[in-house]
């Protein structure tokens, strides 16, 4: 692998990393109240939840390394 898509790839890497955290620790804050479901559907939403707090925290670290980076 060449060195310039590694250093393309390293921040792409970063970000999902960093997005993944928040969303897990979004998830554990949601903890209480996806405890106090106690349905059949609620696999279903912790499934949703988690991957729109990872899309929504990738959106936002996209945007914040856009505006530092120019």
């Amino acid at each position: 692998m060449r060195w310039n898509s590694v250093k393309k790839t390293a921040p792409c890497a970063v970000l999902c990393q960093l997005a993944y955290n928040h969303a897990i620790m979004d998830l554990r804050a949601y903890k209480e109240t996806l405890n106090s479901l106690k349905t059949p559907m609620q696999g279903v939403f912790v499934v949703v939840l988690c991957t729109v707090a990872f899309v929504v925290w990738l959106g936002v670290l996209v945007v914040i390394t856009k505006l530092l980076m120019g």
